[in-house]
Parts: structure tokens; C-alpha cells; sequence
């Protein structure tokens, strides 16, 4: 008697429901959401829903133990009953936030520019701006050339 076998569900879940779930790439519904799945692995998976932030997630789908070969086969094909490896996950939307007036948006514009420069001055190997050419001599391989000039230096 040969009539083991394994249904795998994903359920996937929003608070507040009713977010277009875009699993993969595809989109594929609306939360709340639930798949049969055949393979085990990472999912990506982005939400939509007016009024919010996407939310984008990276989904573990892990193969249990009892699904890695050898065992596999006994519980794929040798049990005489049904296995329900079943997964869900919810996911919180964060509402857009809105500015009270010009003031607050003109403020919040100048705290992401502040924050851009910081990013641009922590990047210690970030490349000049222009054509790679530092000293502005036209030739950027000269300046490399003069660091690497042995010292010829005599000590008084």
C-alpha cells in the first residue's frame, strides 16, 4: 500500500487585510492569502494597499526534517496517511504618514538632505565626483604613479 503524501500550504496574512501580495514577482491576490507550495526556500514578497507603505519581506519557507532525503521518501510515498506542512505569516502595514502643513514637509525635506550628506561623507572609498581625475592634470594615472615613488630622500 503506497499512498503517503504531503500537501504544503503557505498562508500569508496583513494587518489591515486586503493587500495586494506581489509573491515572487507575480502578482497573485490579495491578503488574506494561502498558496499550495511545492518547494521549499526563500520567498520575496511585497504588499500594497492604499493609504500604506509597500512592505517587502524575504520569507524562510525551511525544509522540515522530516522532508530532506532520505526521509522524504518514506513520508512522500510510504505512509499510509497525509502530512499538512502548513506556514503563515503576517505582515504590519505602516500607514503613510502625512505632514501638517508646508512647514513640517520643508523640515522633513532638510533632515533627508542632512541625512544623504552624512551618508555621501561616511563613504570613505566613494569615488570623486567628474571624470576620476583628482588632481585635474589630465592624466589620473600620474597620480597614482607619484604615491608609489620610492623615497630618495638622504636623512641630515
Amino acid at each position: 500500500m503506497l499512498s503517503g503524501c504531503v500537501t504544503r500550504k503557505l498562508f500569508l496574512k496583513s494587518d489591515p487585510p486586503g493587500a495586494q501580495v506581489i509573491l515572487d514577482g507575480q502578482v497573485v491576490g490579495t491578503t488574506p492569502y494561502e498558496e499550495e507550495f511545492l518547494s521549499y526556500g526563500v520567498r520575496s514578497v511585497e504588499l500594497r494597499l492604499p493609504g500604506f507603505q509597500r512592505e517587502f519581506a524575504e520569507l524562510d519557507v525551511w525544509r522540515p526534517w522530516w522532508q530532506v532525503f532520505p526521509m522524504s521518501l518514506v513520508t512522500d510515498v510510504l505512509l499510509p496517511f497525509t502530512l499538512e506542512d502548513e506556514r503563515e505569516f503576517e505582515i504590519v502595514l505602516r500607514p503613510h504618514r502625512a505632514f501638517a502643513g508646508p512647514e513640517e514637509a520643508e523640515a522633513a525635506a532638510r533632515e533627508a538632505y542632512e541625512l544623504l550628506k552624512a551618508v555621501r561623507a561616511a563613504q570613505p572609498d566613494a569615488a570623486p565626483e567628474g571624470d576620476g581625475d583628482p588632481e585635474g592634470d589630465g592624466d589620473p594615472a600620474a597620480d597614482d604613479d607619484a604615491d608609489s615613488a620610492p623615497d630618495t630622500r638622504s636623512d641630515p
